[in-house]
């Protein structure tokens, strides 16, 4: 899937600077969101994700990480991706 621009949040990147953990668990969420693994996203929502990928709508996936759950949300056009956590939307 492509992605388009990849935008993490102020905190996501000073996260990622201090934690190579959770660098780590950023890197592996985004290789799974490109291989469309919607990580811990409930199976409704992960099957309107498979559906956005036809239809050309928004997908939002969710991951655990070290420092909580985090999302990943494509816009519709699939020109810009960002990183940011529940709180952060």
């Amino acid at each position: 899937m492509k992605l388009g621009c990849l935008y993490g949040t102020r905190e996501i990147d000073s996260l990622m600077q201090k934690s190579i953990q959770f660098s780590g668990e950023i890197n592996e969420a985004i290789s799974k969101f490109i291989n469309n693994d919607w990580g811990d996203t409930c199976p409704e929502d992960a099957l309107l994700n498979n559906l956005a990928l036809d239809m050309g709508e928004r997908i939002v996936a969710v991951y655990k990480t070290c420092k909580g759950l985090i999302w990943i949300i494509s816009e519709h056009d699939r020109k810009s991706t960002t990183i940011l956590f529940p709180s952060e939307y």
